[in-house]
């Protein structure tokens, strides 16, 4: 997959969902974000996927929220949701 070239814009998204990823440093901050541990464990490779290719997919509802509630994109496709930028 050819790597993704970011505009301006989507740039500002992303830095936007990097920041708030790293504001999250307790339980307090999870709950905030409805968001259980495990959820924030797979966040990492998922905004790996966001910054390299604009574009990503998980199967938890909770992730997709919280990816939607920042301005991300996302697409129930029957059993995963896409969420891109």
């Amino acid at each position: 997959m050819e790597r993704f070239k970011h505009t301006e814009e989507t740039a500002k998204l992303f830095n936007k969902v990097i920041g708030d990823y790293w504001e999250i440093g307790s339980n307090k901050d999870l709950a905030k974000r409805h968001l259980s541990y495990s959820d924030y464990q797979s966040l990492g490779f998922l905004l790996d996927s966001l910054r390299f290719y604009g574009q990503t997919k998980t199967a938890i509802k909770s992730v997709a929220d919280y990816f939607s509630k920042l301005g991300c994109a996302v697409t129930y496709r029957g059993i995963v949701y896409a969420v891109s930028l």
